[in-house]
C-alpha cells in the first residue's frame, strides 16, 4: 500500500476509528496488527524476515542486560543476524558478480552462484533501526525492554516503516509505552503534514517522472542541455518524493499521538555547504551512520588522518546503504571526497556579517548559496541516477552538443508555480527555524494552501500509482 493510493486510505480510516476507541495496551496491539498487515499486503513472505529481526535483537538486548560480563556475544549475534539477512537479500549478488568481474580481469574462469530474490521494501530502513535499539542496549544508553509488544513495534512500525525517518528506541519506544492522546494541535499539524506531503509527491515528484526517466534510459540520444536539467531535476524528484513521504509519515503518526523525528530541513536551497547539507538530508539516517559508524572509526580524533579516513569510509557506506551497485558505491565516495573540500574551506561561499541585514534579504542571500551548493550536488547526483557504469563511456560518446531543451521539458513550465510554492514554503521554514506550521500562516493564507494542494494534486491526476523512489533502498 502507498499512502498517496486510496486503499490506504480505507486502512488507515478503519485503524483510526478503531484506534481512538481503545487503551493504551489495545492501541499498539492494534498497531502491531495493522503495521504487519500493512508490510504483508507487499507479499506476505517478508513478515518472517522482518520477525527474525525482531526477536533476534528482543533477545540480544535481554541477554546484554543479564550477562554484562559476556554482552558482546549476543550484540556480535544480533549485528551478524540483521547484516547476514541485508547482505543476503541485498548484496550478496552485487559482491559476486563483482569478485567474478575481477578474477575474470586477470585470465580466470569463475563461477559464483547468484541468488534469485526480490530485495523486501524497506529492508534498510528496518534493518538498521532494530541494530540500534540493541547496540544501545549494549552502550548503556537504553534499557532493555521485557515486553516484546514494544520491542515488536518499534521495528515494524507503519508510518516510517518502509522508507523512514530511522528512529531511535529512546524517542519511539517511550511513546508506546505511556498513555497518548490527541490534541487540536496534532490534529490539525497531522493534517497539514499529510496535505503537504501528498502535494509533494504527486504534484511535484510524479510529473518530472515520465520527463526524467526516457532521458535516463537512452543518454545516447540526448542533448547535453537535456540530461543538465534532467538531473537537476531528478535532485528536485527525489527531494519532492522522500521528504513528501516522510511529511505524511509524520502527519501519519501525529493522529496517532506519536511524534516522529524531523528528517529533511530545507536541504536543496537553502544549504550553507556540503557539511551542512548532509546535516539538513535525511537527517536520521545522516546521524545513524555519524553514530554507530563515523564515531567508531574515527575514535577520539576529531581531525587528522583517521579522521578523514572515517569519514570517507562512512560516505562510501551511505552510498552502497542506498543501493548495490558501483555507481552508489562512486556517489558514496565522492560525497566524502566533497566533504572534505568542504573542510578545506576550498567550496565554501564567503561568509558575510548579515545579522543586522534585513529578514528578506538574508532569506535572499541563503538561497543563492544554497543555489550554488546545489548545483554543485547535482553533478555528483548524475551517477546517483545511472542505472550501470558499464555502458557510460557509449552512453556518454553519444551526447549531443547543446541543443534546445526537448519539447517536453517546454510543456512542464506549468508546473513551476507548484515549485515556486514548494520553495516559499521552505523559504518559510528557514526564516521560521523550524517546519512550517498551519500556525505561522494567517487563516486566509491557510485556506488558499490548503485549496491550491488540493487543486494541485487533482490536476496532477489524483491518487497514483507510482512509488516512492527510496522504497527500492
Amino acid at each position: 500500500m502507498l499512502f498517496h493510493r486510496v486503499d490506504f486510505l480505507i486502512f488507515f480510516v478503519v485503524v483510526w476509528g478503531s484506534y481512538v476507541c481503545l487503551g493504551r495496551r489495545a492501541q499498539n496491539v492494534l498497531l502491531l496488527g495493522a503495521s504487519l498487515f500493512f508490510y504483508g499486503s507487499w507479499n506476505w513472505k517478508f513478515l518472517g524476515l522482518i520477525a527474525i529481526s525482531a526477536v533476534v535483537d528482543y533477545a540480544a538486548a535481554l541477554a546484554i542486560e543479564r550477562w554484562p560480563a559476556r554482552k558482546r556475544i549476543p550484540l556480535v549475534a544480533s549485528i551478524v543476524a540483521n547484516l547476514g539477512i541485508l547482505f543476503t537479500f541485498k548484496y550478496f549478488n552485487f559482491f559476486a558478480e563483482s569478485v567474478a568481474a575481477l578474477l575474470s580481469g586477470i585470465g580466470m574462469e569463475p563461477d559464483f552462484p547468484t541468488l534469485h530474490v526480490i530485495l523486501p521494501v524497506g529492508l534498510s530502513f528496518y534493518t538498521f533501526q532494530t541494530m540500534s535499539y540493541t547496540i544501545d542496549v549494549y552502550r548503556g544508553r537504553q534499557k532493555a525492554r521485557r515486553d516484546f509488544l514494544t520491542v515488536g513495534l518499534f521495528v515494524c512500525y507503519f508510518p516510517q516503516l518502509v522508507a523512514g525517518p530511522v528512529e531511535r528506541a529512546r524517542r519511539l519506544m517511550p511513546q508506546f509505552e505511556r498513555a497518548r492522546s490527541l490534541d487540536w494541535s496534532m490534529i490539525t499539524n497531522g493534517f497539514w503534514f499529510i496535505a503537504l506531503g501528498l502535494f509533494k509527491k504527486i504534484a511535484i515528484a510524479d510529473l518530472l517522472v515520465p520527463q526524467i526517466d526516457p532521458l535516463f534510459a537512452n543518454l545516447g540520444a540526448a542533448s547535453l542541455a537535456g540530461v543538465a536539467v534532467a538531473t537537476f531535476a531528478f535532485g528536485v524528484q527525489l527531494y519532492a518524493d522522500f521528504s513528501g513521504y516522510s511529511d505524511m509519515a509524520i502527519g501519519l503518526s501525529l493522529l496517532l499521538g506519536i511524534r516522529l523525528s524531523r528528517n529533511f530541513r530545507q536541504p536543496l536551497f537553502f544549504a550553507r555547504s556540503f557539511t551542512d547539507f548532509w546535516q539538513r538530508w535525511h537527517i536520521t539516517m545522516t546521524g545513524w551512520f555519524r553514530d554507530y559508524v563515523y564515531g567508531p572509526l574515527r575514535g577520539a580524533s576529531s581531525a587528522g588522518a583517521r579522521a578523514t579516513l572515517a569519514l570517507v569510509v562512512m560516505f562510501t557506506l551511505v552510498g552502497l546503504w542506498h543501493g548495490a551497485d558501483w555507481t552508489f558505491v562512486i556517489w558514496g565516495g565522492a560525497q566524502g571526497l566533497l566533504l572534505l573540500l568542504d573542510r578545506a574551506v576550498i567550496f565554501r561561499l564567503p561568509q558575510a556579517r548579515t545579522d543586522r541585514w534585513p529578514g528578506p534579504l538574508r532569506l535572499a542571500l541563503a538561497f543563492l548559496r544554497g543555489m550554488s551548493v546545489s548545483l554543485l550536488l547535482t553533478a555528483v547526483l548524475f551517477l546517483f541516477r545511472l542505472e550501470s557504469l558499464s555502458d557510460l563511456p557509449d552512453e556518454l560518446a553519444g551526447l549531443s552538443s547543446w541543443e534546445d531543451l526537448p519539447s517536453s521539458w517546454k510543456e512542464l513550465f506549468p508546473w513551476l508555480n507548484a515549485l515556486v510554492l514548494f520553495l516559499g514554503i521552505d523559504a518559510v521554514s528557514e526564516r521560521k527555524r523550524t517546519q512550517a506550521l498551519p500556525e505561522h500562516y494567517p487563516m486566509v493564507a491557510r485556506f488558499l494552501l490548503y485549496l491550491y494542494f488540493a487543486l494541485a494534486v487533482l490536476s496532477a491526476g489524483g491518487f497514483t500509482d507510482d512509488p516512492y523512489v527510496y522504497f527500492q533502498f
